[in-house]
């Protein structure tokens, strides 16, 4: 899988960070209550916080689709065939 550029030590790119966003339950409520989370997985150099990044949403998305939460991930896991494991990545969002 790709990141947005800069891992191999040649100049930054300008490209976005590669993000997902899906519903996952509130920690510990399953069947509870759904929040819309984002992962987000950030090149090396200016790498933004999460609350940047809710603000960059917030200012250029419809409300509707605009994270409860962001979190900033090291990568998306990976099925063994190297497609997203949403089960899997839904399973790690919710015990955040």
């Amino acid at each position: 899988m790709a990141t947005a550029g800069g891992d191999d030590g040649q100049e930054p790119s300008t490209a976005p960070p590669i993000g997902l966003t899906g519903r996952v339950a509130a920690a510990g409520e399953p069947g509870g209550e759904q929040r819309l989370v984002a992962a987000v997985v950030c090149r090396r150099w200016g790498r933004p916080s999460p609350e940047e990044l809710l603000e960059h949403c917030a200012a250029h998305l419809d409300s509707p689709a605009v994270p409860d939460l962001v979190t900033l991930v090291d990568e998306l896991p990976e099925t063994a065939t190297g497609d997203l494991a949403r089960a899997r990545l839904r399973e790690e969002l919710t015990e955040r």
